[in-house]
């Protein structure tokens, strides 16, 4: 379309068989507002469509008697070709239900020929009023629908019976198939709709999401409605509850580190009364075997000590290249004789070399942990698997606190046929302190520094765990390509 300057002078493609009443037009025009207004003149259909492909019109005057066409036929076929074209549709007198039909399938208006004199100016003025209007409205929905289309933020209409009216793709994505019959029970359920909700969707793909959830009531088709939009704050919970957990770690630390110490020393003091009692001349054996007994809990003591400062502060361990099975043969002997008394054990190892970059001790110490939580997970004689092996990982894979990279690894896989663990328990295994054993059998510690060194070797941690059916802990380790020669 022109734009105008103030005044009605219009570009105008008149579309008429019959010169008389091409004549009778412009002279219609002559002492209106729209007298000055360019007016190009197509004898046929074709000619007119022509001139349309040619060239930009405000407006058509389009007469329904051509030659070509009559009637309704006439006006189906220009809106076919040109159905953003503003046209009005002249008709003789008789034919005004076809120019109602007309109108009713996207002319502005109508004329009847014979009856134009003071109403033609009037009625091309308000068609490209109302065409141009209707142009700005259809821009600007477009304009909303492209913002809320692109937004990431689900915005979604849902009736009081859960039916969804409307939903932009990232809603489409958050909810799911059967996301809107919980999003409806929550909305229910909430006593305060100003007021945020927290909930959790299943796409269709992809895991898992939390959603913030802010509710309003509107009137749609003059029908109560709710409009809820929904931001995914998954990463965002994420990093505040790691935010929390290094916060937490920090308090911990500080107390832990300062307790250790002074443990550390109590437990000196204990252990140089202790070995001089076991080594004393002028005490009997029983008495010495007592001074030993001392002597194994300040060493457990120590081993605690030691979980404490780890828990304060990284420790550094200094890594070297070793073979995963020459380590875990050494592991196996010094477990077998306190696990084999209660519990069947086996070790199934590499066919060939798993050289992994590892402080031997560290990784010691994850192995035994796991395994005496293996065993006290399992009933006497229960059965206890530690496999290694290794292999390549074509894609990203779920691990604790993360998804793991391809790569090639080896592997430790410790099996149980114990209790299980529900979904809850898995989930909080690895924190500091928590423990699901009885008062005085366990300190929560063994899980959170068995995290903390797989952590420290650039390592990933995978738990499988049913109640009644088991656990099983996968420890993925890179393995040392650039070394060709391992420690035995």
């Amino acid at each position: 379309m022109t734009d105008q300057t103030g005044d009605d002078r219009y570009k105008l493609l008149l579309i008429e068989d019959n010169p008389a009443h091409a004549r009778l037009v412009r002279e219609m025009l002559r002492g209106t507002p729209c007298e000055g207004s360019d007016i190009k003149h197509a004898t046929s259909l074709s000619a007119g469509l022509d001139e349309l492909q040619r060239d930009n019109f405000d407006l058509v005057l389009l007469d329904l008697g051509l030659p070509e066409s009559r009637g309704m036929e006439t006006f189906t076929r220009f809106y076919t070709a040109a159905p953003t074209q503003p046209v009005v549709v002249l008709t003789s007198l008789d034919d005004g239900q076809i120019a109602l039909e007309a109108v009713k399938a996207g002319a502005e208006d109508f004329l009847p020929k014979d009856n134009m004199a003071g109403s033609l100016s009037r009625t091309i003025r308000h068609a490209i009023e109302r065409s141009r209007l209707s142009g700005k409205l259809l821009e600007r929905e477009q304009q909303l629908r492209t913002i809320f289309n692109r937004s990431l933020d689900g915005m979604v209409v849902i009736g009081v019976l859960g039916k969804i009216h409307f939903a932009n793709p990232a809603a489409t994505r958050m909810i799911g198939a059967d996301g809107a019959d919980r999003l409806l029970f929550q909305i229910q359920q909430a006593k305060d709709l100003d007021l945020p909700i927290n909930l959790t969707f299943d796409p269709d793909e992809g895991p898992q999401i939390l959603a913030e959830v802010r509710i309003a009531s509107i009137s749609w088709d003059n029908t109560p409605h709710y409009l809820v939009s929904m931001r995914d704050i998954t990463l965002r919970q994420k990093i505040e509850d790691n935010l929390r957990q290094a916060q937490k770690m920090e308090m911990i630390g500080t107390l832990t580190s300062g307790i250790a110490h002074d443990f550390n020393n109590i437990l000196t003091a204990i252990s140089g009364i202790g070995q001089f009692m076991a080594s004393s001349l002028k005490v009997d054996e029983e008495f010495r075997e007592d001074a030993r007994s001392i002597l194994g809990a300040v060493e457990r003591g120590n081993i605690m000590t030691r979980d404490l400062l780890r828990l304060s502060r990284p420790q550094d361990i200094e890594k070297i290249t070793i073979d995963l099975n020459s380590l875990l043969r050494k592991t196996e002997k010094l477990v077998a004789a306190t696990i084999r008394k209660t519990h069947q054990m086996k070790f199934v190892y590499a066919q060939e070399s798993c050289p992994v970059l590892a402080a031997p001790e560290a990784l010691e110490q994850v192995v035994i942990n796991l395994l005496m939580n293996a065993r006290d997970a399992t009933p006497e004689q229960g059965q206890l698997t530690v496999e290694i092996d290794s292999l390549n990982r074509a894609e990203p894979f779920p691990a604790v606190k993360g998804q793991a990279p391809p790569g090639r690894y080896a592997r430790i896989r410790i099996c149980d046929k114990g209790c299980g663990m529900p979904s809850e328990i898995r989930e909080r295994i690895f924190e500091p302190f928590f423990t699901t054993k009885e008062p005085g059998k366990g300190t929560g510690l063994g899980m959170f520094i068995v995290y903390g060194i797989v952590e420290q070797h650039g390592g990933w941690i995978v738990c499988d765990s049913t109640p009644g059916q088991g656990t099983t802990f996968e420890i993925y380790l890179p393995v040392d390509l650039a070394k060709n020669q391992v420690m035995p």
